[in-house]
C-alpha cells in the first residue's frame, strides 16, 4: 500500500500495515483543553460541580468554562487529569463524573500544610456524553479551600473511534 502525501505524491510503501484513514488524509478531530481555578473557591456545597473557568486552552469546543462541563463531540478514548491544591488546614474529596456517576476520585488536605492531589483516568465517550469535576457528597471543609492556580482539570481525545 502506497501512502499519499498532501501534495499527492507517493510516500513510503507499506507491507502488511494497518493505518487509520483519517490519520492519512489529516482530518482526525482534535480535542483538548485545559482550565484552572479563576479564584480560590471556599464555603463548597454537597456535590457542587468545580466550574474552572481561567486560563482556558481549548481545540475543539467540548468544555464549556461557564458550566465547568465538558461535552463529548467525537467519540472515543478520552485521557482526563484532575489536579486539586487545598489550602492549610482544609480537606477535600472530588470526584469525576461521567453521565452523573462517579469515575475517578481525588483526595487531599493537611493540617499544617498544602495538600495537593492529583489523578488521570482513561474513559472511552459517546457522542453527548458529559464529564465534569465535583466535590465528592460532604468529603469537605468550609472557608477557603481549593487554590485557584493549582486545582486544574483538563482532556484530550486519544483517538477517535
Amino acid at each position: 500500500m502506497y501512502i499519499k502525501k498532501k501534495d499527492n505524491s507517493q510516500s513510503s510503501f507499506f507491507s502488511d500495515a494497518t493505518v487509520n484513514s483519517d490519520c492519512i488524509t489529516g482530518v482526525q478531530q482534535k480535542v483538548a483543553f485545559h482550565a484552572k481555578l479563576r479564584n480560590d473557591l471556599g464555603s463548597l456545597t454537597d456535590n457542587e460541580i468545580i466550574i474552572m473557568r481561567s486560563g482556558l486552552v481549548q481545540l475543539g469546543t467540548g468544555y464549556d468554562g461557564n458550566t465547568g462541563i465538558f461535552t463529548c463531540q467525537v467519540a472515543g478514548l478520552y485521557v482526563f487529569s484532575v489536579t486539586i491544591l487545598v489550602e492549610r488546614n482544609g480537606v477535600v474529596e472530588v470526584e469525576l463524573i461521567r453521565n452523573g456517576y462517579g469515575i475517578l476520585d481525588i483526595y487531599s488536605g493537611d493540617k499544617e500544610l498544602y495538600g495537593s492531589g492529583s489523578n488521570m483516568v482513561l474513559v472511552e465517550l459517546q457522542v453527548n456524553d458529559k464529564i465534569w469535576v465535583q466535590v465528592h457528597d460532604n468529603y469537605h471543609d468550609q472557608g477557603e479551600v481549593l487554590v485557584n492556580a493549582f486545582t486544574t482539570f483538563s482532556g484530550f481525545l486519544l483517538y477517535a473511534q
